[in-house]
This record gives structure tokens, C-alpha cells and sequence, in this order.
């Protein structure tokens, strides 16, 4: 992995970018356990499901001997950002991340925040966002962050965002080619 040990760049007072980043093969290797899972999965043998959905295909990841290494990375980015920036209590990993696909013509993903307060034990205190694809493979598509106004970002391939469950985010619609990322949540004891 690039960037260890990780340094954390703060952007807004509530997300940050990590400095800890999966290489352009680390990239390709978790693209092709999706795709190997949706094979997997057409011809029973069990995977998470591929969804179509009009805001574009979605995967769950499971926890596997194939995708440990990644949720490793995802514990390694959210235990530096929590450590300088958030310092919340945090449980883990509330489900399985989440691999999507964006591409022309599909729906947006519209604003949303990922906390609920109405959860009594564990809920979304922090959500992770990794770039998966090269920026310069779609148009469109960029992040946009609710706090304090709205902040626009193009995330480097491989990189990483971490932000307070509570702040409203989306992902603006892509013209040209495709996106693909990674969301991942982390839960914790619900804030008072």
C-alpha cells in the first residue's frame, strides 16, 4: 500500500482525506473480486449479488480469504482518521462495504447521510469512500460534501474520504464512462 504510515490531511472540519491509498493494482484486484464474485454468484456458487439498480450496479463484500486484505485496509484508514481527527467509539464495521458502479444514464446518488439516531445500540459514525477508478476514465461523478457549504471533490484513484456519519453527501451524476468505488461504514454506540 501507498502511504504508510499514514498521515492524514484534514479538508473540512467534519472529512478528511486519508493519506493511506490502494495502489493502481490494489484497485484492479478488488474490481476483479466483484467480478469473479458475480460470476460466482450466475452460476451458484454462492457470492454477493452484482444489483442493477438505476443509480447503477451494486455488490456487497463479504468478508473472505479474497477480501480480508481489504477490510484490513479499511480498519488501518478509519483506526488514523478516528486517532486525528474524530475520536469517536467506534464498534467496527456496521455491514458489509459496498462496491458500486456509475455510469451514463444511471440515477445519481442523491444526497443522503448515514447516521440514524434512531438506532439504539450501534450506528453509522463514520462512512469511508474509496476511488476505484482513474478520474480520467468518466466524466461526472464527482463527490460532494455537505459541511459548512458544499465541497466538491475528485478523488485520486485508490483514495480514500472518511466523514461523520451525520453529514449529507453525493455523488453527482456521470456523463461518460465509469465509476467505480467503495463505501464502507463504520458503527459505534449512537452519539448523545
Amino acid at each position: 500500500m501507498q502511504g504508510i504510515p499514514a498521515a492524514i490531511w484534514m479538508f473540512g472540519p467534519n472529512w478528511i482525506r486519508s493519506e493511506i491509498s490502494l495502489s493502481t493494482r490494489e484497485c484492479d484486484r478488488l474490481i476483479e473480486i466483484v467480478s469473479s464474485a458475480e460470476s460466482d454468484n450466475k452460476h451458484g456458487r454462492g457470492g454477493g449479488r452484482l444489483r442493477r439498480r438505476r443509480a447503477g450496479r451494486r455488490h456487497k463484500l463479504t468478508l473472505t480469504p479474497q477480501s480480508a486484505w481489504m477490510y484490513d485496509v479499511l480498519y488501518q484508514v478509519v483506526t488514523d482518521a478516528n486517532r486525528e481527527r474524530f475520536r469517536l467509539l467506534l464498534s467496527g464495521i456496521e455491514r458489509a462495504p459496498e462496491y458500486v458502479e456509475q455510469t451514463a444514464g444511471s440515477r445519481p446518488l442523491r444526497w443522503r447521510r448515514d447516521y440514524r439516531h434512531r438506532d439504539i445500540h450501534d450506528s453509522c459514525k463514520l462512512t469511508v469512500i474509496c476511488q476505484l477508478s482513474d478520474p480520467s476514465a468518466y466524466r461526472g461523478g464527482d463527490l460532494q460534501i455537505f459541511d459548512d457549504g458544499i465541497a466538491t471533490t475528485v478523488p485520486a484513484r485508490g483514495g480514500f474520504f472518511v466523514l461523520l456519519g451525520a453529514l449529507f453527501w453525493r455523488v453527482t451524476p456521470v456523463t461518460r464512462g465509469v465509476r467505480r468505488s467503495l463505501v464502507s461504514w463504520f458503527a459505534g454506540p449512537r452519539m448523545r
